[in-house]
């Protein structure tokens, strides 16, 4: 299980960092290509050294001198930026938890964490279901992070935090939250990226019900 986590985790990683890597992998084609236009005497292996700054060329023109400057320059930026981000993450199991839940796909989205959301999330995990909970209390959700659940730490009327959770994506949201107001900005918001999911919400005055509707 530990090797799936690691795993996701380092597909997520891969996933955040998808276009710098496109882009250093373009650059040094790119390099590659103008050693074999203008090196066309030289083995293939001798153009890939030179592609990769390992060896340089007699009498390099400017471009060639050029790349030779850059390339080292973006492998480290690039290259040691993935690494410290994965190593960040590691120690910050929250921002780790939060990606996991921005891949989510026709998943349940539980908001609050309570003694309802406490049963939807052991109904979703004995059955397989993808989910993923909002909660601004870190400390109530600290056991489903370290587990390597989604959850996404931080205030539910925020947009951002709704798009962290992967609403768009949502099949079904349960909103277990007692304060109406909370509810109703909720619904609106959730309503506004996706106008395909059930939501559920407990409300038991009639005229927010009729609203809500």
């Amino acid at each position: 299980m530990n090797i799936i986590n690691s795993l996701i985790e380092f597909q997520l990683k891969l996933k955040q960092y998808r276009l710098q890597f496109i882009f250093l992998f373009l650059f040094w084609f790119g390099g590659f290509l103008f050693f074999l236009i203008t090196e066309p005497d030289q083995s293939l292996g001798v153009l890939i050294l030179f592609s990769l700054t390992v060896r340089s060329p007699e009498g390099a023109g400017d471009f060639a001198k050029f790349y030779v400057l850059i390339l080292p320059i973006l492998l480290e930026v690039i290259v040691f930026g993935f690494i410290m981000g994965e190593l960040l993450e590691k120690y910050n199991p929250v921002i780790t938890s939060r990606i996991r839940a921005s891949h989510k796909r026709n998943h349940v989205v539980i908001i609050r964490y309570q003694h309802l959301s406490e049963r939807i999330i052991e109904y979703c995990v004995e059955n397989k279901e993808p989910f993923c909970l909002i909660e601004d209390n870190e400390e109530l959700v600290e056991d489903l992070i370290n587990a390597g659940h989604p959850v996404v730490v931080g205030d539910p009327t925020e947009t951002s935090n709704l798009t962290f959770a992967s609403i768009k994506r949502a099949k079904e949201v349960f909103i277990n939250v007692d304060d109406v107001r909370i509810v109703i900005i909720c619904t609106e918001k959730i309503r506004k990226i996706n106008r395909e999911c059930r939501i559920y919400v407990r409300v038991f005055e009639d005229h927010v019900q009729e609203y809500l509707r």
